[in-house]
């Protein structure tokens, strides 16, 4: 079943319909539509009112993969599939240890976390190469930016 919209052509004019359809099958002639309901004129469902409709089904359906409209807005979306991975990879190389450990060889006394922004820049080349300054500004769209 999925929802669409019907148009009837008549001598006043164009007419579209709110339709409730199903695809069949017909032995010999192949598939087609069967409107199961009409639900009324397009004209008369305002944008509040399909959300009403479908926040309705939600509930009646008890669906919980759909979230109600008013119930919760997405405030951000960081990319943080490909930086997990390559993170993972980072780690089990323990390429931060060994950052560290030359570090403090060379200078005792730095109390920056330096394998933190060579992590991050060696990612940023792996996933989407940029400059340092390019860099920074990538890591604003990602889940460093949550980390920090």
């Amino acid at each position: 079943m999925f929802p669409r919209i019907a148009k009837k052509e008549t001598n006043s004019g164009t007419y579209e319909y709110l339709v409730i359809s199903e695809s069949i099958r017909i032995k010999g002639k192949g598939s087609t539509t069967h409107n199961i309901a009409t639900l009324g004129n397009v004209k008369k469902y305002p944008k509040n009112v399909v959300e009403n409709l479908i926040d309705g089904l939600i509930r009646l359906f008890h669906i919980e993969k759909y979230g109600l409209t008013k119930e919760f807005e997405v405030l951000a979306a960081y990319e943080h599939g490909s930086i997990i991975f390559w993170r993972k990879i980072w780690n089990s190389l323990e390429l931060s240890k060994m950052i560290q450990k030359h570090i403090r060889l060379k200078n005792g006394r730095i109390k920056l976390e330096v394998e933190k922004y060579i992590e991050m820049m060696v990612i940023n080349r792996c996933i989407e190469p940029l400059s340092k300054l390019g860099g920074s500004r990538w890591i604003e769209r990602t889940c460093y930016h949550v980390m920090k």
